[in-house]
């Protein structure tokens, strides 16, 4: 706890703003209460780099129109490319059955530098989506990867400019293509890197994922911090269950990332980590994806130790973060999320808008935040937007519906 990021926030607060807070709840009140007091400090305690600064934080609260940080142009990939010196290692990767790699901070800004002058002389500009459709363009641009030398330029955006487009699963419909924006995706990854998950340097985070699961773009903003992060490509059965475990000491993972299904599955086969294994590098285990059962939780501390920090997580593709999730200044209980993340104003409704404790209701965010999609794909006058999110309780309570 005293080595905490949320340690040192609250410290800064009380120095830097002259905010007490008897604990973390007191303190999510006021980032739900107070959001331009809230994510002002987020963006100055982060040192947010803006090359044209906001005239303000937000515009008002009624959602879904809330314009965030208006004027204000900057740049997400900047902000994950500027930290660390050239030899710090930035990215762990191994394939299945194959050996452990490494990336540092120098090579990866480098390999981004080749890769964006590759793209840009292919004629790609901002805000021109580049998919699957466009693969045949990336290969031709990641030819530029050994040749020309190149500088790491950004392009300053405005806040809201199309940063990635994630899908919904299709379990609430037709498949939605949810666009985020620059500004909100930083602030919130900030947010989330630092206090949530507790990434310091001379950490290691790993989750397993797939590139279109929205839990990557969440490793991704690991970058964000002093952290390195760990890939892996292939499958996490194979040969045995024990596969992440093996990569866990190879890598020398701190913050291992999985899912319930996952933990299900290593009781079920009865594997054990530390099973010659060395896993004194492990602090922490993030499980998401489906709820972790109180028997999930004894699996964890009864074979990877007591002391371990163990929490469930709870988001969605619509804002690309966790709404409930980890506090590594908080107690864990088994079969229970640890809080409401900061900022993240999160009730469950009966039908008439009144808050439920202890019953089955909607899960809304009452409140807006900086990483609410900027738009859906595709969705001309925003009235899918609208329907999908705030039909339920319009001009209040988001729906998240997944």
């Amino acid at each position: 706890m005293q080595n905490a990021n949320l340690t040192r926030y609250l410290s800064w607060l009380e120095q830097d703003r002259n905010l007490r807070f008897a604990g973390y709840h007191e303190l999510w009140r006021w980032s739900t209460d107070d959001l331009d007091g809230f994510w002002s400090s987020i963006w100055d305690h982060y040192a947010v780099s803006a090359t044209t600064p906001p005239e303000r934080v937000l515009s008002d609260r009624g959602m879904p129109d809330v314009d965030w940080f208006p004027g204000a142009t900057l740049n997400y990939a900047e902000h994950v490319l500027r930290g660390g010196r050239d030899s710090a290692i930035a990215v762990l990767y191994a394939t299945e059955g194959g050996p452990l790699r490494h990336l540092t901070r120098g090579r990866l800004r480098d390999e981004v530098a080749r890769l964006a002058q590759g793209l840009r002389r292919l004629g790609v500009r901002p805000g021109e989506p580049v998919d699957d459709a466009a693969h045949s363009e990336i290969r031709r641009a990641t030819r530029h990867l050994t040749r020309d030398p190149a500088e790491l330029v950004f392009e300053a955006v405005p806040f809201e400019h199309p940063l990635w487009i994630l899908y919904s699963s299709g379990t609430t419909g037709l498949p939605k293509g949810i666009v985020h924006g620059h500004g909100g995706m930083l602030l919130e990854h900030l947010k989330m890197m630092h206090l949530h998950l507790d990434a310091q340097a001379g950490d290691r985070v790993f989750w397993f994922t797939t590139t279109g699961w929205m839990m990557w773009n969440i490793l991704v903003g690991c970058l964000l911090t002093d952290a390195a992060i760990v890939l892996y490509d292939g499958n996490p059965g194979f040969p045995t269950l024990d596969a992440l475990w093996e990569l866990a000491e190879q890598a020398e993972i701190t913050t291992f990332g999985t899912s319930a299904s996952y933990i299900a599955g290593c009781m079920k086969d009865g594997v054990d980590p530390k099973q010659g294994r060395d896993l004194r590098a492990l602090k922490a285990v993030g499980s998401t994806g489906s709820p972790l059962p109180p028997e999930g939780f004894d699996w964890v501390y009864d074979n990877l130790g007591s002391d371990t920090w163990l929490f469930s997580a709870s988001g969605g593709s619509d804002v690309c973060t966790a709404f409930l999730g980890g506090c590594s200044l908080l107690p864990v209980h088994a079969g229970e999320l640890q809080c409401r993340a900061l900022g993240a104003a999160i009730e469950s409704w009966d039908e008439h808008r009144r808050p439920l404790v202890d019953e089955v209701g909607e899960l809304v965010i009452t409140r807006p935040m900086p990483c609410m999609p900027v738009a859906l794909w595709g969705d001309r006058d925003g009235s899918r937007y609208r329907d999908s999110y705030f039909s339920v309780y319009p001009g209040c309570g988001a729906t998240v519906t997944g």
